[in-house]
């Protein structure tokens, strides 16, 4: 999560299969912000440098020509 004490973190991954979950559940919105509520283990954004729960998420870029994620945190 950005916050104060925080820098924004890049989290980037290539999908192996068009149709692979990221595998996140999301929560807020609007005034709020977006807010990863879970993780799906085994997912493609699961694992110690991927998203986490309780990670804000501020910009989400999705290259299709290259099936990459980018994900900033």
């Amino acid at each position: 999560m950005a916050t104060a004490n925080h820098s924004p973190r890049f989290v980037a991954r290539k999908k192996l299969h068009p149709n692979d979950s990221i595998g996140l559940t999301l929560v807020g919105g609007n005034a709020v912000g977006i807010f990863v509520r879970d993780v799906v283990p085994g997912t493609l954004l699961d694992g110690g440098n991927g998203v986490q729960c309780g990670d804000q998420i501020l910009q989400v870029l999705l290259f299709l020509f290259c099936k990459k994620l980018l994900i900033v945190c």
